[in-house]
């Protein structure tokens, strides 16, 4: 409302389509343009300390050695004055202890954590407004783009590990350098849903006087918007993946099953300026222009709970 009452903020002529006429009085020619008028770069972090470099670390936990010689873990190393029963049984304390505390991280992080990167700019000169007494009115040419980029997390508590064979080779083989993945030993459906949107904006509005009385004058505009839309979202197991960092989720994903469509909308406004006050009402996009994003690959899911649950993030708005 602020945008739309303030004369003195270029940016409100495009908050109102009817917006752009009550900016000058129509008697002869007025040209009135931005130059950089709007550029916003920003970020959102949810309710849950160190989210990043914590999520980092439990996809490190699933896809890297969970031998002691894997420095990025708290395990012990085999100690060779030990039997390979001890060792076991160490690596499966140390192991268990790191599973409670991801548990719990990641029980959090479902509840209060996401992260959102966002970045919109409107191109130079924009928006340009142009009014003349030909027109009766005022013509508002827009061109704007932004983009969003947001994670939410989906938590399967993992069980507690015993003995099995794997475990018993991987300590077995550890100072020979042997790999074994977390991931290759248990089951979980604990998740990251990545979801990307990107949007150009180019618009062109028609506003005018439509009444004038002692008290104030009352002015109407249209608006017709023409987007470009590109959108992707994916549903990645921590414990499957490959990847090294929630960063490098949204990297390989940002290409892969993007759909690029296109559409119109139409916006219609009025305002009402007196001497002392501003009023005004916009209805947006009243064809209701829609645009769909890629289909997810839900078959890894195996936890029926889960998937419900999976199915719900992955259609929010």
């Amino acid at each position: 409302m602020a945008q739309i009452s303030n004369s003195q903020n270029i940016m409100s002529d495009i908050t109102n389509p009817a917006a752009g006429a009550a900016v000058f009085t129509i008697n002869n020619g007025h040209i009135r343009f931005g130059v950089l008028s709007s550029v916003g770069v920003g970020y959102e972090i949810g309710d849950v300390v160190n989210l990043v470099t914590e999520v980092d670390n439990t996809i490190k936990f699933f896809t890297n050695g969970i031998s002691g010689d894997n420095p990025q873990l708290n395990i012990r190393p085999v100690n060779t004055n030990l039997s390979a029963s001890q060792n076991v049984a160490n690596v499966l304390a140390d192991v268990n202890a790191i599973i409670a505390d991801i548990n719990t991280f990641m029980g959090n992080l479902q509840k209060d954590g996401y992260f959102k990167a966002f970045a919109s700019l409107h191109a130079p000169t924009m928006p340009l407004i142009v009014s003349h007494e030909a027109f009766s009115g005022s013509f508002v040419f827009d061109v704007n783009k932004s983009n969003v980029a947001l994670a939410s997390f989906l938590s399967d508590d993992i069980g507690q590990l015993f003995p099995t064979t794997a475990i018993f080779l991987q300590v077995q083989a550890a100072e020979g350098g042997a790999e074994l993945r977390l991931g290759d030993v248990i089951s979980s459906d604990t998740a990251v849903v990545v979801k990307g949107t990107s949007v150009t904006e180019l618009s062109l509005g028609y506003s005018l006087s439509k009444w004038q009385s002692n008290e104030g004058q009352l002015f109407a505009g249209i608006r017709t918007n023409f987007y470009k839309v590109e959108l992707t979202r994916a549903a990645q197991l921590i414990d499957s993946s490959t990847n090294e960092s929630l960063k490098s989720i949204f990297d390989n994903n940002k290409d892969s099953d993007l759909i690029d469509s296109t559409g119109f909308g139409v916006d219609l406004g009025v305002l009402w300026v007196s001497e002392h006050y501003r009023g005004g009402a916009t209805l947006k996009n009243i064809n209701k222009p829609s645009f769909d994003f890629n289909a997810v690959d839900t078959s890894v899911f195996t936890d029926p709970v889960i998937l419900e649950e999976l199915q719900k993030m992955i259609n929010m708005k």
